[in-house]
């Protein structure tokens, strides 16, 4: 494992020295096992979290690489990212159908176990390892794709990148730049009062924040509650 390790840390040197030298230094990520599953693959248990399938973590990697999510990103021409890189099954599949993937992984001690289990270097080059936070400051227009296991071990970090970027792939905007962009329509003020002009907001956030509101809806509201009903109908229409 640890020859598999400095191989993959070389190939990521090649386009990444920096981040390989900070994988290296990274201390063993705690809470974490490895085990065989049945098809003869590793699979890691991290916190009592299953990452992989236990019977075949290579297929199941392609089965969610298969999303619909992967040919609307092509079809559409955006970035594809993935959050949480496991073990490194499903990014492998994911560069199987995209030239380029985005893996968002911030701990450095599961990309150096995965590193340690899986050889990346056939498709390094295709691979952007995100860690941190800032690196999405530029990011054009992505769509996310959620690793389960992944979302269940970091819920925090999943919140704050599928905040940040919508089903859409177009960054979600604050309350306060909807404001600006609706501040002629009668009532759009009352809509978004006591909401964070900072954060980041959806129509389901503003739909549960009108219903606790009292007396005759405006017709900023009214125009929200039907966007959202829209928007629920087109998703039950593509499922």
């Amino acid at each position: 494992m640890k020859n598999l390790l400095e191989h993959n840390l070389s190939s990521l040197a090649q386009h990444d020295p920096d981040l390989a030298r900070e994988i290296r230094s990274a201390p063993d990520l705690k809470g974490a096992r490895v085990q065989q599953a049945k098809s003869g693959d590793l699979f890691a248990i991290v916190n009592g979290i299953t990452m992989h399938s236990r019977f075949d973590p290579v297929s199941e990697g392609e089965i969610l690489a298969r999303s619909p999510l992967v040919d609307r990103a092509r079809a559409r021409g955006l970035r594809l990212a993935v959050f949480g890189l496991g073990l490194g099954y499903h990014v492998k599949a994911l560069t199987e159908r995209l030239d380029e993937i985005w893996a968002i992984e911030p701990r450095l001690g599961l990309i150096r176990l995965a590193f340690s289990c899986l050889n990346f270097s056939p498709f390094m080059a295709r691979v952007h390892l995100v860690t941190d936070r800032h690196s999405a400051a530029d990011w054009p227009p992505t769509l996310l794709l959620p690793h389960p296991p992944s979302r269940r071990l970091d819920p925090k970090n999943y919140e704050f990148w599928s905040s940040l970027l919508d089903g859409q792939g177009k960054k979600r905007e604050t309350s306060g730049d909807l404001k600006k962009a609706c501040i002629e329509l009668p009532g759009m003020e009352e809509v978004l009062s006591g909401l964070d002009p900072e954060k980041k907001i959806h129509l389901a956030e503003l739909t549960r924040h009108i219903e606790t509101r009292e007396g005759v809806l405006s017709e900023a509201e009214i125009l929200t509650l039907l966007l959202h009903e829209l928007a629920l109908v087109s998703n039950e229409s593509q499922a």
